[in-house]
């Protein structure tokens, strides 16, 4: 008898069966634990983005922000939420919206169109 070289077109087209089945089972796993992990991201930010903002009450004697230029001086004077130990780059399509009013400050954070996470200050006295 003679010696066998290569496979077969059976073993080939198994072989190729099984690997397209790990595929599909794998590729929605990956892209879950990515959407997770910015999410992750994002609410790590968030709260880094949230210490500042107490931490810049703290510091003007109770009084919050009166714009969002008095925050963003701030952030550039302590080396801003970049500068801030465990602050992440933010993933692609985060955003985060900053609104402040007379007695309450807000801070939103999205992923995409989605809103993550959000935060409130309020304060009786200015």
């Amino acid at each position: 008898m003679k010696a066998r070289k290569g496979f077969t077109l059976i073993e080939l087209l198994v072989s190729v069966a099984i690997i397209g089945i790990l595929i599909t089972i794998a590729v929605p796993r990956f892209t879950s634990m990515s959407s997770g992990a910015k999410r992750s991201a994002i609410k790590a930010n968030h709260m880094i983005i949230r210490s500042s903002i107490v931490m810049y009450i703290a510091n003007n004697k109770g009084s919050l922000p009166s714009a969002e230029t008095d925050l963003d001086e701030y952030l550039q004077s302590t080396n801003g939420v970049k500068g801030v130990p465990g602050f992440q780059d933010s993933p692609e399509n985060a955003s985060y919206k900053l609104n402040i009013e007379p007695y309450k400050v807000r801070i939103d954070s999205y992923l995409g169109t989605e809103l993550i996470d959000t935060y409130t200050y309020s304060s009786i006295s200015s």
